[in-house]
C-alpha cells in the first residue's frame, strides 16, 4: 500500500519547466522602387529680345561667330518658320517700335523695289559722317550651321527727319570675286568703305553666288515685305560699297 501511494504521488508531481522556444523576428530589407526612366528633354532656346543686346552691333562677322551670346537669337525662318513669324510679330515689330518712335541710321536718296529692294545712296553723300546718323540695331539667326547677320537699319529720305523705311538685311557672300561679302557689309557699315545702297534680294536670277539656303529664302518667299503698315522690310541681301572690286 505504501508503495503504491509513492508511486501515485511521483506521478503526479509537476515535471520540470521546459525552456521556451523563441522564433527569431525575420526583418526584411527594405524595399527600393525602381526607377522609372524618364525622357529627357532638350530645352527649347530663349528667342525674346533683350534690348541691350538688340543695340549692340558686331565689330565684324568673325566676332559675331566668336561671342554669339552677345547677340539676339532669332529663330531659323526657312526650318521653324511658324516660330519666326510669331517671333517677328510679339518681339521684333514690339522692339523697333512704331516708325515715328524710331531712331535715324542713314540718309538716303530713294527707297524702293528696285533690282529686289533697294535703298540708294545720294553719290554727293557717301562718307560715314555724311549720310550716317546712327547703328543699326541686330539680330541673327541659323540654318544647318550656316550663320546669317541680320543689321536692322533705319533709313530716311534726303530732308526728312523721321524714319521712311527699315531694311532687315540676312547678310551673305554675294559675289566674292568682285569682294561683295558678309565681311565687306560690316566694313561699309562700320564706315571704312564708302557705301553704294543697301539691297534686300528678291531674286536669284542675276549673276552672283548665292549658296543653297540662300536660294532656298528666295525661291520660298520667305522675304517679310511690310513696307506699308509697318514700313519694314526682311530679307537676304547686302550692303553694297560704292567701287566694287
Amino acid at each position: 500500500m505504501l508503495v503504491s501511494l509513492i508511486w501515485l504521488l511521483a506521478t503526479c508531481a509537476p515535471s520540470a519547466p521546459q525552456p521556451i522556444q523563441t522564433i527569431a523576428p525575420t526583418y526584411l530589407a527594405p524595399q527600393t522602387e525602381t526607377p522609372i526612366p524618364t525622357e529627357t528633354m532638350t530645352p527649347t532656346p530663349e528667342f525674346g529680345i533683350d534690348m541691350e543686346k538688340f543695340h549692340n552691333f558686331p565689330k565684324s562677322y568673325e566676332y559675331l561667330l566668336a561671342h554669339p551670346d552677345e547677340f539676339v537669337h532669332a529663330p531659323d525662318p526657312l526650318t521653324d518658320r511658324a516660330a519666326f513669324e510669331r517671333w517677328w510679330i510679339e518681339e521684333f515689330l514690339q522692339a523697333i517700335g512704331e516708325p515715328s518712335e524710331r531712331d535715324v541710321d542713314i540718309w538716303c536718296e530713294g527707297v524702293g523695289p528696285l533690282d529686289g529692294y533697294t535703298a540708294v545712296v545720294d553719290p554727293s553723300r557717301r562718307g560715314r559722317d555724311d549720310i550716317w546718323i546712327g547703328q543699326p540695331d541686330f539680330f541673327y539667326f541659323d540654318h544647318n550651321g550656316e550663320v546669317f547677320p541680320v543689321p536692322v537699319i533705319h533709313l530716311t529720305m534726303d530732308g526728312n527727319e523721321s524714319v521712311d523705311m527699315t531694311f532687315a538685311v540676312a547678310l551673305y557672300d554675294y559675289d566674292l570675286e568682285y569682294n561683295m561679302s558678309i565681311a565687306t557689309s560690316f566694313r561699309v557699315i562700320h564706315g571704312s568703305v564708302d557705301i553704294g545702297d543697301i539691297l534686300i534680294d528678291l531674286t536669284d536670277e542675276r549673276p552672283g553666288s548665292y549658296t543653297e539656303t540662300v536660294r532656298q529664302f528666295i525661291r520660298n518667299n520667305f522675304s517679310i515685305l511690310d513696307q506699308y503698315t509697318n514700313r519694314v522690310v526682311f530679307g537676304v541681301g547686302y550692303v553694297r560699297p560704292a567701287k566694287l572690286k
